[in-house]
């Protein structure tokens, strides 16, 4: 969040030496401070954090309990309810829970300053806002957490496990994706975490409390994908998520981080580079078996693929998938300044690559068997440049041309037909055929 944060002065004057403290308190460092809610007259609960309160009574959850005999063990059950739809979240915070008892320092004896961060709240009559833990982006002296140690041991062990999430929301909210300036949405989607409507969510529920809280992504099938514009919790663009029922999404917008399937299964992140990436061009479609369909995006990556009769890297930017998550085919569609490559060239231990290039009117396909994901064919866009250069070697070491058998060398490409054994067939594209830009 863009604001001071601070302790009082009395604090860091025990802590820190003056240097130190103005390390702490200049620049634009970004703060959070947990919030609990303090009632005098409440003898069984004193203090209770706010995200809880604020889902009770303002919100209409009811709570449910998680179980575990402790803080640590109560944190780490919710962060499974979290895991059960978005394990890309509950890994990151569990990372944070697994430093908390090294980056957390206890503070006796010390009130603490407001940090105006809690943006719109509301808490009883007669009750008072006490802030209770500091985070810091910038730890120093080995700390990002700085917790008053007379409230904390004042709390129950759930109370606990429940403020120690908000500062883990609160740490994923400051990265710059996010960029949160108060902890209005988070304190919604932990008190939705600790709820009964978590514990029965639905994919869609999920993912659109996600949204409220202002977070940038979430997953859905094994994908991460994108839900607005990294542009802070306020503002910038919202993007939309398209389910064919509540628990399974049918299109979204991809994160930057994209895993492509292969032939036989394997997986492989790839990424453009940040020059390349325009992040809405980056989508997947699924299956209704939550399997993907397509994956579009908006470069070209490397990334290996493996046959039992080829293996090596090749480039793609458009991929289809078989209703079980088989891989069906592989486009690459040229770019305006660049010439992008439709030729394979075999190496040694049979592995290819991408040789020749293919001018901006032309493009190419590769299709697989299914199922075994065994190459069945290629083929070559139109306007293919230098086709008498471009070739593939076979399973026996035999060169395949690639040209068009046109006198200019600008007709229509080649298709090459594999069957299951890695045999070919080489056809030169008729009237009988389409031409593969529009497979």
């Amino acid at each position: 969040m863009l604001i001071r944060s601070f302790l009082s002065f009395v604090v860091l004057s025990v802590l820190v030496s003056p240097v130190l403290a103005e390390a702490y308190l200049g620049g634009d460092e970004k703060g959070n401070g947990g919030v609990t809610i303090h009632c005098p007259s409440n003898k069984e609960k004193a203090y209770e954090v706010l995200d809880l309160y604020e889902a009770k009574e303002v919100y209409g959850m009811k709570l449910e309990p998680a179980e575990g005999r402790n803080f640590m063990l109560l944190a780490d059950a919710y962060l499974e309810r979290i895991a059960r739809v978005n394990p890309n979240r509950a890994k990151l915070y569990r990372e944070y829970l697994l430093s908390w008892q090294h980056e957390a320092h206890m503070i006796p004896g010390n009130d603490f300053a407001d940090i105006p961060d809690v943006g719109w709240a509301v808490k009883p009559k007669d009750c008072e806002f006490v802030q209770v833990v500091a985070q810091f982006q910038q730890p120093r002296v080995g700390k990002r957490y700085f917790v008053n140690a007379d409230i904390w041991n004042q709390l129950d062990e759930e109370n606990k496990a429940a403020l120690m999430i908000h500062e883990f929301m609160y740490r994923e909210g400051l990265l710059e994706k996010n960029s949160f300036t108060s902890s209005t949405g988070l304190r919604f989607f932990n008190g939705f975490v600790h709820s009964q409507e978590m514990n029965k969510a639905t994919l869609k529920t999920y993912i659109e409390a996600v949204r409220v809280a202002g977070f940038q992504d979430a997953d859905a099938h094994g994908y991460s994908i994108l839900l607005r514009s990294p542009k802070g919790a306020v503002g910038g663009s919202s993007y939309a998520v398209d389910y064919y029922d509540d628990n399974h999404v049918v299109g979204a917008v991809l994160g930057p981080e994209i895993p492509i399937r292969g032939p036989h299964g394997q997986i492989q992140n790839v990424s453009c580079p940040a020059e390349k990436s325009k992040e809405m061009e980056h989508y997947i479609r699924l299956h209704s078996t939550g399997h993907a369909r397509e994956i579009k995006i908006s470069c070209f990556v490397d990334f290996n693929l493996k046959t039992t009769y080829a293996a090596g890297e090749m480039t793609g930017s458009h991929f289809f998938y078989n209703l079980d998550g088989t891989i069906n085919t592989v486009k690459a569609y040229p770019g305006t300044k660049q010439r992008w490559d439709g030729a394979f060239k075999y190496e040694s231990y049979g592995k290819f690559h991408i040789e020749r290039g293919i001018d901006i009117r032309g493009g190419y396909v590769l299709g697989f068997h299914h199922p075994g994901g065994e190459l069945q064919s290629v083929c070559m866009g139109r306007n293919h440049i230098d086709y008498s250069n471009s070739w593939l070697v076979g399973r026996f070491g035999d060169h395949i041309s690639l040209r068009d058998n046109s006198k200019e060398g600008t007709g229509q490409g080649n298709l090459l037909i594999f069957d299951r054994d890695g045999n070919y067939e080489q056809r030169v594209y008729t009237q009988d055929y389409d031409d593969c830009n529009n497979w």
